[in-house]
């Protein structure tokens, strides 16, 4: 019975320790900060196709 007591006394210390929220607006949810990494993601490869398309009317250009 020692043992299961043990158990869930640590049970309770750890949700205890983890079910605290983040107050502080400044700090960025594990979600918010997924979703800035997709968006960045996403901006850098439209970024890469931009210039990828540029180089293409460039090299047009010089051909013409």
């Amino acid at each position: 019975m020692a043992l299961d007591e043990a158990s869930i006394s640590i049970t309770v210390k750890t949700r205890e320790a983890t079910g605290l929220d983040v107050l502080d607006p400044t700090i960025y949810s594990i979600q918010q900060a997924k979703l800035r990494t997709e968006e960045d993601h996403r901006l850098n490869l439209a970024e890469k196709k931009k210039q990828g398309v540029r180089k293409q009317i460039e090299a047009l250009r010089n051909e013409f």
